[in-house]
């Protein structure tokens, strides 16, 4: 197996085997729906809360990851942060970005969906729309491209929800954003 792939999914595992809620979201999730991207890094949105900080330092523990020291995991989960997890091996990096306590996250995690992703592997993604809506985010704050053209390809590949999408980019205040698509 693929070394990235193998890592994507142990890295998953453990985060179902600790009971641990998340969501891929990102380039992995935007190629599954719209169109391939290389890419060496995944994004997962995680619910964790600040007390389980030491648990995910032993769940990514040294002798596969490199992970940040636990004050840091527990300030960047009490804030609603992020944090990244690097493969030691593979050098795969992971960023983790903690569930926020807000409409649209709540949204987001009610709406994944169990896909499998490769051969027999399942894992949750956050819906097509709620990609949309997370890269139109992204774009807003650092303007990359790559964020377009993921979501076009997505557009062009995904039946989508179309209401659903128009609501949180009016709500989120990312109509400019969605022009530019």
């Amino acid at each position: 197996m693929i070394p990235f792939i193998e890592t994507f999914q142990r890295a998953v595992r453990r985060l179902e085997d600790a009971n641990i809620s998340y969501a891929i979201v990102g380039s992995i999730a935007s190629t599954i729906y719209g169109e391939p991207r290389l890419t060496c890094y995944l994004d997962i949105v995680v619910d964790v809360k600040s007390q389980q900080a030491s648990f995910l330092k032993e769940l990514f523990g040294p002798l596969e990851y490199s992970c940040p020291p636990i004050e840091i995991l527990g300030s960047e989960i009490s804030s609603c942060g992020q944090f990244s997890i690097l493969h030691n091996s593979t050098g795969l990096k992971i960023d983790l970005f903690v569930k926020k306590d807000t409409d649209i996250e709540q949204s987001c995690f009610d709406r994944r969906q169990q896909i499998e992703i490769w051969d027999g592997f399942l894992a949750y993604l956050a819906s097509p729309e709620d990609v949309i809506i997370k890269k139109l985010k992204s774009f807003y704050e650092g303007g990359f491209e790559k964020h377009i053209r993921d979501i076009r390809g997505i557009l062009v590949n995904s039946d989508l929800d179309q209401g659903y999408l128009k609501k949180w980019v009016a709500q989120l205040d990312l109509e400019n954003e969605w022009k530019k698509v």
